[in-house]
């Protein structure tokens, strides 16, 4: 009898023994770092199924112990969904207290202003635990999805945008046109009475994409504004080269030729007057502010000054010279207008047309282009230049660089 009494109280304290010994470790599991990965938490997930779960893909060794743990402390219920990052040092005990403080993984993607949307799609597609539903769509279905009327150019605000893993691009792209309009709105609503030419917030859009396109210097983008305002108020041309350049499309090689410069296309400013039909880029906050508050000098000239920024100038006579001042640094360059002197647009007599020409009796085909070159050929008997001379004072938009060189150059 006394044996079996023996057994049983030696049963009875290996038991306790045991168990002592088992919430020991469990105990001590709590603090074991886990197997590095992403737990992912949908809504309404319980704290037994999430703890199944870093068992079965993270090495949690006894989940029950993390589930008594989480309720006994009232966590459990506090829990929030998203996705989570789990380090090589993260213990089941740190990653509870990141459950309860929804501290979710964070993802960025940058939009650099000045691309196109087809850049924008292109950067989409290359990120990262994106779920892609414009796959396979035309920008046509991907507006209709967005609720935008008209073009997909120009709608969105370059960022950079925080998302979550299984965030889908077109929600993303959602957040991207409510920050454009966003800003819009208010650049709109502040403009200055100096931007009354245009007449609604596209109009500020499409030319604040041409103002992030002609610079990359953010002090200089209200007076490139203003140059364009007050073409547009003396009805001269724009003559901006990235609007020539977007409205070619793939048939840009890199280079502006003559031939490009008089190949009418709705976005060919030297051809047409007015602003283009649509943006040709993605503006900035600071190009779309200029484009709604342009500076009140008088110059409605520019041109590359050899530093990264541009020489403005409000008569022709004064943009003639610093045109020649451009030129004889170019000249040392390893992008000389000698390259190709008979279809290059720098060897244009002059393609910036004076002031006190009336454009509007050029018209907007590309058949008027002999009338184009009768106005040069008028300016430069007007201003007793020789012909090699003039074929030296091509103006900042007649430049036949690549589009990079288009950009910084203006």
């Amino acid at each position: 009898m006394k044996f079996f009494r023996f057994i049983f109280v030696f049963i009875i304290l290996g038991a306790i023994a045991y168990g002592a010994y088992l919430y020991k470790d469990a105990e001590k599991s709590l603090s074991e770092p886990l197997k590095p990965g992403v737990l992912n938490i949908p809504k309404g997930t319980n704290i037994k199924v999430i703890s199944e779960n870093l068992a079965k893909n993270n090495g949690l060794r006894y989940p029950q112990a993390l589930e008594i743990y989480s309720r006994f402390t009232g966590k459990a219920a506090k829990i929030k969904a998203g996705d989570y990052l789990i380090s090589a040092k993260t213990t089941p005990i740190d990653l509870l207290e990141d459950l309860v403080a929804g501290k979710v993984i964070v993802l960025q993607i940058k939009i650099v202003p000045g691309k196109k949307f087809s850049d924008l799609r292109e950067v989409l597609n290359k990120a990262e635990h994106i779920k892609h539903e414009t796959n396979g769509k035309t920008n046509q279905q991907i507006a209709e999805m967005l609720g935008i009327a008209g073009s997909l150019e120009g709608q969105f605000l370059p960022e950079t945008y925080n998302y979550q893993y299984g965030d889908s691009d077109i929600a993303i792209l959602k957040r991207m046109n409510t920050a454009l309009k966003t800003e819009l709105e208010q650049a709109w609503e502040a403009r200055s009475e100096t931007a009354a030419i245009l007449d609604n917030p596209y109009e500020a859009l499409i030319l604040a994409s041409i103002v992030e396109k002609e610079t990359a210097v953010e002090a200089e983008r209200e007076a490139i504004s203003g140059v364009f305002h007050r073409r547009l108020q003396q009805k001269m041309r724009l003559q901006t080269d990235p609007s020539v350049i977007y409205g070619l499309g793939d048939k840009y090689t890199g280079k502006l030729t003559k031939t490009d410069l008089q190949t009418d296309t709705p976005y060919n400013t030297y051809t047409r007057n007015g602003l283009p039909p649509t943006p040709i880029a993605l503006p900035s906050k600071s190009s779309i502010y200029a484009a709604t508050n342009p500076d009140e000098s008088e110059n409605i000239y520019f041109v590359a000054d050899g530093t990264g920024g541009h020489k403005f100038s409000k008569t022709y006579e004064e943009h003639q010279k610093a045109v020649k001042n451009w030129r004889k640094i170019e000249s040392s360059s390893e992008k000389s207008a000698a390259t190709n002197p008979d279809n290059s647009a720098e060897n244009l007599d002059v393609i910036i047309v004076k002031p006190a020409e009336n454009q509007e009796k050029l018209g907007n085909s590309v058949e008027k282009s002999e009338t184009l070159a009768e106005d040069r050929n008028q300016t430069a008997s007007e201003n007793s230049d020789t012909a090699e001379e003039k074929a030296q004072s091509d103006t900042a938009e007649a430049q036949t660089e690549t589009e990079e060189k288009a950009a910084a150059e203006k």
